[in-house]
């Protein structure tokens, strides 16, 4: 064998071993890639992918699977869209590709393209029955979703500082009725030894912060937090009691108590057996005078997934059966993390169900004392909420602040807290509210049959008639107590109780949903 023979073999055996070397190499990112996603390790995961991209950037799998990691994380959401789009191009009919493409483009705001997503979906998906619950409310946020935007909350974000926020998820915070002291759970890594959990994180602990001329110090309570998932999900409005969960395996689901001592908060105790049951309880609220508690759980009897449940003290200073919320609050998807005003007659909560902009809304609802219930409940507007998760908001007792969990651009690169100011409107002036009916499908319902408003003594005080072009309803009330109600041919009566209250007056414009399926 000659000389340039030999070393043609040897330059072909070198490459066969160097591309079976990256061969091997590529297929064990595959592997790992694959591992992280099954288990949710959507961090993990989206580094793999990357790599895998690289190389085969057009890959449905890769950019599909990429796609959904960023819509489970918040690295950076908005980012999810162009690799689900790339996934498309050689996508096969009746996956829930479109499903998540609808979401992707809710998260850039863009409703109208993610209504003909959820139609083909819908038209093509195979697991459209098993989805048909998340479907129909994703419809109903499209439908929603734009007079949302239209008419945005006058309202400052202000970040509460990198001694609260950290490059980690910092969320939940439950501020004091006088605004000096805040309770606030957060993911960011405490002890060198700690590892991420499943989705890439660290295990949440509970921090304490106090305010001084205008800032905050944050400090971590060591007697709470026992090396679990410990979560704050309510605070009394002395910030005497703190209220928390633990996930743990044995307990998973209960509430717990702790009362704020000389030295620090004593040692948790659980809630009464009456509240925790067998099933999840997962956040809470008590009123200022101790009497009535809301919490959320997905025990039996409910209208679906978790409902908003309450219970008042008795004679013996126990907790009553708890009463659940009806059908004004609840729905078959989630509702959690309620909150109670300084006067206790407006709750504030979270909902999967409700119209909103997508993901969990916040929502609030007042107390009608007279007729026992609670009011038809009214998302508090965009910015406050996006098609995120917006999950908690807590008030200062004026009403005039209120700290909330938000991922924005000015963050520290996770979810922060930041403290929103609303900003009053002239109170000589009613508040406006855009109404839109809408039916089947989340869609709006064209009719020329008025909206009648009755005051409580049931003397009319008006009938307004819906734009011909667009269908919505506009009506301008002053704060009071009406009832509305709304019969329109081949649907179901509407009436409903509707408080309007100074905290309308923040807003330039309401927007009020009617659905007439319910």
């Amino acid at each position: 064998m000659t000389n340039r023979m030999k070393h043609f073999a040897s330059s072909t055996i070198f490459l066969f071993l160097a591309y079976s070397l990256i061969s091997t190499a590529y297929a064990q990112n595959a592997k790992t890639a694959k591992a992280a996603f099954d288990s949710g390790s959507y961090f993990e995961a989206i580094e793999e992918y990357e790599k895998l991209l690289e190389k085969d950037p057009e890959n449905f799998d890769y950019n599909s699977k990429m796609g959904f990691c960023y819509l489970r994380t918040n690295t950076d959401p908005l980012l999810a869209l162009d690799y689900l789009l790339t996934a498309e191009k050689t996508a096969k009919p009746g996956d829930d590709l479109p499903l998540h493409i609808a979401e992707a483009y809710m998260r850039h705001l863009e409703y109208e393209q993610a209504s003909e997503y959820l139609a083909k979906y819908e038209k093509e998906g195979k697991n459209g029955k098993k989805n048909a619950a998340l479907v129909n409310i994703m419809k109903t946020h499209c439908q929603a979703a734009p007079d949302l935007l239209k008419f945005p909350v006058d309202v400052d974000f202000f970040n509460a500082g990198a001694d609260i926020n950290s490059a980690n998820p910092d969320y939940l915070p439950y501020v004091s009725a006088k605004g000096d002291m805040m309770i606030f759970t957060s993911r960011r890594k405490i002890n060198p030894a700690s590892k991420p959990e499943v989705a890439g994180y660290y295990p949440s602990n509970i921090f304490s912060a106090s305010l001084t001329s205008g800032k905050w110090s944050a400090t971590i309570l060591d007697r709470i937090n026992n090396g679990l998932d410990e979560q704050g999900i309510g605070l009394s409005h002395s910030g005497d009691t703190l209220l928390i969960s633990i996930n743990e395996l044995e307990t998973s689901g209960d509430i717990y108590s702790t009362v704020k001592k000389a030295k620090g908060f004593a040692e948790i105790k659980p809630l009464d057996k009456v509240i925790n049951s067998p099933f999840v309880e997962s956040s809470c609220a008590i009123s200022k005078d101790g009497q009535t508690i809301v919490f959320s759980s997905n025990i039996t009897g409910g209208s679906g997934g978790f409902d908003l449940w309450m219970s008042q003290k008795n004679a013996s200073d126990g907790w009553s059966a708890p009463s659940n919320l009806g059908a004004a609050i609840n729905t078959s998807l989630d509702e959690q993390y309620p909150t109670l005003s300084a006067d206790g007659m407006t709750l504030y909560f979270s909902s999967q169900g409700h119209a909103g902009l997508g993901g969990f809304d916040l929502y609030f609802s007042n107390w009608d004392a007279q007729g026992k219930a609670w009011s038809s409940p009214q998302n508090l507007g965009y910015p406050i909420n996006t098609p995120g998760n917006d999950k908690s908001i807590s008030f200062k007792a004026s009403g005039e602040k209120a700290y909330i969990t938000a991922l924005r651009d000015e963050g520290q690169g996770d979810l922060d807290i930041y403290e929103i100011r609303f900003k009053e409107m002239n109170a000589s002036l009613p508040a406006i509210f855009h109404v839109n009916a809408i039916g089947t499908a989340g869609a709006t319902v064209s009719s020329k049959i008025p909206i009648k408003i009755k005051n409580e003594f049931d003397d009319l005080i008006g009938e307004y008639y819906p734009n011909s072009i667009t269908g919505r309803y506009v009506i301008a009330l002053y704060p009071g107590k009406y009832f509305l109600e709304l019969d329109i041919p081949g649907y179901r009566p509407h009436s409903e109780l509707f408080i309007v209250t100074r905290f309308h007056k923040r807003y330039e414009q309401s927007v009020k949903i009617i659905n007439l399926n319910q």
